[in-house]
């Protein structure tokens, strides 16, 4: 290229110079690259089981905020993709009710997402299931808006309900539910790829090579799901030994081998 460069520009033989000679990349040293080195706290799964039964926030006037907190408390989702979700993409009326995390390009709810990897199918269950039900056509009050973060942040603090600040650590945001939302999963013996799928993550980075597949289709995704979610006050999960074995039943019966 820079030879091109010099021939099309009719540099003298003597002139002729390499740019970029000697240039070099300083690697990052290991203990920067941690994955959530200055990231969010993750908040304690005890807080987060009580946000969604109602317990953290009992006597207090809630609104729209605490319910899109339990939404994204119990799905893992990113703030964003809750808070924009267009009415139709919230589907209540299919045998396993679910959120489509998607592109929406045009029309009233155009909404952009993080990236390919996020487009998915999130199951609701348990207490995301029971707001979603409060909230059919979505949440207008912060819809295409950028204001809900702060919101929810404020809302806590002033009502002192985030857990104390992690000793020599920081304070705690509401980000930090989805990564207690990846704690969880590992604690009920989640991959990494299958926390990966459910939460939108790119899988394909993950690997370091192209994906092939679909990933998996939403009755497991329910199942799965049912392996984090806190019992709500019309819903209790079911045992995880229970739920593995439909999980593997469910594979089975797609021509798997899983013996």
């Amino acid at each position: 290229m820079i030879d091109e460069f010099h021939d099309l520009a009719g540099t003298l033989p003597s002139q002729i110079f390499n740019p970029v000679a000697g240039f070099k990349i300083r690697p990052i040293p290991k203990k920067d690259k941690a994955s959530n080195q200055g990231g969010k706290p993750a908040l304690p799964v005890g807080w987060v089981r009580d946000l969604a039964s109602g317990k953290l926030t009992a006597g207090l006037e809630v609104d729209e905020r605490v319910d899109i907190g339990i939404v994204i408390a119990e799905t893992g989702c990113r703030q964003t993709e809750i808070v924009h979700i267009p009415p139709e993409d919230i589907v209540l009326d299919h045998p396993i009710p679910h959120l489509r995390i998607r592109y929406v390009e045009d029309g009233e709810h155009a909404r952009d997402i993080k990236n390919l990897a996020s487009i998915r199918l999130v199951p609701l269950l348990g207490a995301a299931l029971e707001v979603m039900c409060r909230h059919p056509a979505g949440f207008p009050r912060y819809r295409a808006k950028g204001s809900f973060s702060d919101d929810i942040n404020n809302f806590m603090r002033e009502n002192g309900l985030f857990p104390a600040q992690p000793e020599g650590g920081k304070p705690y945001t509401f980000g930090g539910t989805r990564h207690t939302w990846e704690e969880r999963g590992r604690a009920a013996g989640m991959t990494n790829e299958e926390r990966a799928f459910l939460l939108g993550h790119s899988v394909g980075k993950l690997r370091g090579r192209p994906v092939y597949g679909d990933g998996p289709e939403l009755k497991l995704r329910a199942l799965y799901a049912e392996l984090v979610a806190f019992p709500a006050d019309t819903w209790q999960p079911r045992p995880h030994a229970e739920v593995w074995s439909l999980i593997e039943a469910e594979f089975k019966a797609q021509g798997y081998r899983v013996e």
